[in-house]
């Protein structure tokens, strides 16, 4: 069920519609119709918005119990507050929740205060937060946090679609890490994905954020700051197995990096799988994954990988040469920017498996 919310909603179809669908379950989209590539370059306002959502939700509450997703996408972040403060009930069959919006532009008095909904849904296993939302989100309370322990997906993405080369969007501050430490995701997130947000790379914490389950984080379309910024400082995973890392092909904050640290290592203790995409910072990731069994490079392997990955490697601050990634046993090369030859990048590769240092048993090109 599709409702366009930037035009007066059709309520006589959606009561019609309601009936007809009886018991059965609703998956329920409230967007616009227009890119919103579009409304962002023109700055388009629409202060009628939050009052056909409002009009729509009064429609779709009695049925709340039916719903099995609800993804609400909308110009103003006011609009995504009255949606929520007008939901109530047990959303009982919830499990996809998903609220997007591109502006923070404060329509009213009700922007500044803490957001209330009497909506509980204890199943919500994927919970997909886009652009101004991720802020919003720091001030929830009442019964749906409260309710919402079954948590396993986290998406955290920009609801607009913006291209590399506009670099000039307001990262981040505090607002990500603070959403990451309510109780309802610490204890029960397996999986993380931050796509195309970027955080404030001058941020100070006194605080690390600890998620006891996390099995799996992906960085789409993200500065390279953001992610040293959230694996060397902030976050301590004790089951993370997975890390995927595909970073933004342009990074104004790249200069202000520092090289990929044993640090993180230290925090992810059990991590097998590293995915490499569209990068050249490979030879900073390598020293670091110790745990490491399998390695997935998307043009990402240069020459200078594979010398690193063919013998022992002795680092500037070491005096003994050791072995990279001394656990990994395969390697799967999807696109390979080395010079050599498919055959020769294996051949290259299998020598490193013909040492008793070494596990390495299977690549993949």
């Amino acid at each position: 069920m599709e409702v366009f919310i930037d035009r007066n909603p059709p309520l006589r179809a959606i009561k019609a519609y309601l009936a007809h669908s009886a018991f059965r379950e609703l998956d329920i989209t409230l967007s616009r119709k227009e890119p919103d590539i579009e409304l962002w370059e023109v700055n388009e306002v629409d202060g009628y918005e939050a009052a056909r959502i409002a009009a729509v939700i009064q429609l779709l509450n009695p049925h709340v119990k039916r719903w099995r997703s609800l993804s609400i996408k909308t110009i103003h972040l006011d609009s995504i507050r009255v949606a929520l403060t007008n939901c109530s009930g047990i959303a009982s069959e919830l499990v996809q929740l998903k609220l997007c919006s591109t502006r923070n532009e404060l329509l009213d008095s009700r922007a500044l205060r803490p957001l209330v909904s009497e909506l509980e849904t204890p199943n919500v296993v994927e919970l997909t937060l886009g652009g101004e939302v991720i802020s919003l989100a720091t001030s929830w309370t009442g019964h749906w946090v409260k309710s919402m322990t079954g948590v396993r997906k986290l998406f955290l993405i920009n609801s607009t679609p913006t291209p590399d080369y506009l670099l000039d969007e307001q990262p981040f501050g505090e607002e990500p890490f603070s959403l990451l430490r309510q109780r309802f995701l610490s204890r029960s997130l397996l999986r993380l994905q931050i796509s195309n947000v970027e955080l404030n790379v001058y941020m100070q914490f006194n605080e690390p954020i600890r998620m006891e389950q996390l099995h799996k984080i992906s960085f789409h379309r993200v500065y390279r700051s953001t992610a040293e910024l959230i694996l060397n400082i902030q976050f301590i995973a004790p089951r993370l197995e997975i890390l995927e890392f595909k970073p933004r092909k342009v990074d104004p904050c790249k200069a202000l990096c520092l090289p990929f640290t044993n640090r993180y290592s230290n925090n992810f203790p059990k991590l097998d799988t590293f995915r490499l995409s569209d990068s050249k910072d490979l030879d900073e990731f390598l020293p670091t994954l110790r745990t490491c069994k399998r390695l997935y490079c998307d043009n990402s392997l240069y020459d200078e990988d594979l010398e690193m990955l063919k013998a022992p490697y002795q680092a500037e601050d070491d005096t003994d040469a050791q072995w990279l990634c001394p656990k990994l046993y395969a390697i799967e090369i999807l696109t390979c920017v080395a010079k050599k030859t498919p055959f020769g990048v294996r051949k290259y590769l299998y020598s490193r498996g013909q040492t008793k240092s070494t596990n390495l048993g299977d690549v993949t090109h």
